[in-house]
């Protein structure tokens, strides 16, 4: 089965389209060429009704489609949603959404949960013991710390002026690197909060939305989309 995936050539769509067709390619028998938008318009009429075409990012296309009254929304959490109409699916992130601390919370919460479940979110502003393993000290972490562990900033460097990282993200899934934290107080939650809710993060945000929505719309949703049987 041929996918054509058309992003809207984002910045951001860019790269995590990129990535996306790589999780695509671990299903048997699905095979996907990345499009940008344009080459779909010039494309486009010579196009089969019968493709199945997934447009990631805000598309034009993508709006016409969800503006229809027959589009199905399979699924939306905060500022994702997925869904499709007939043979066209699309999978958005609403780059306008406001996050307070309650939802930036419950946020930091799914991304654990979907990739990373042995993370523990905590609330707590503890001084963390520079004696425990590094796997303690990052359960230890203030929430918005570890938010921004999770979403691959180096908080050592933020701590320490240039430390290595000790948390990374590959395509979307978080694994240990190298380093420590040397001290963390009430102090590093303050900055990771500034620094993850800052208008100029804001991308970081939603390439993290982006991780979550394609990761739950390859695991729930895609073999409906596709009507492919158990």
């Amino acid at each position: 089965m041929d996918i054509i995936i058309v992003h809207d050539k984002n910045k951001i769509t860019k790269k995590v389209a990129d990535v996306f067709q790589a999780m695509i390619s671990e299903f048997d028998d699905i095979n996907s060429v990345l499009w940008e938008e344009k080459q779909y318009i010039d494309t486009n009429p010579d196009v089969s009704s019968e493709q199945y075409i997934i447009f990631l990012g805000h598309t034009k296309t993508a709006q016409n489609l969800i503006s229809s009254p027959t589009f199905h929304t399979e699924w939306v959490k905060f500022n994702m949603k997925y869904g499709w109409i007939g043979k066209r699916a699309i999978l958005f992130v609403d780059e306008d959404y406001k996050f307070n601390d309650n939802i930036l919370s419950e946020f930091a919460t799914l991304y654990n949960e979907t990739f990373n479940k042995e993370l523990q979110i905590e609330t707590k502003h503890e001084k963390i013991d520079t004696k425990k393993t590094l796997k303690d000290k990052i359960k230890e972490l203030p929430l918005p710390a570890k938010i921004a562990a999770g979403a691959g900033f180096t908080l050592s460097a933020i701590l320490t002026g240039g430390a290595a990282p000790i948390f990374t993200v590959v395509a979307g899934f978080a694994t240990t690197g190298i380093g420590a934290i040397s001290t963390a107080t009430v102090g590093s939650y303050y900055i990771g909060n500034k620094i993850y809710k800052n208008k100029l993060n804001k991308d970081k945000i939603i390439t993290n939305s982006y991780q979550v929505l394609i990761k739950h719309f390859l695991t729930n949703g895609i073999k409906t989309f596709l009507k492919i049987e158990e």
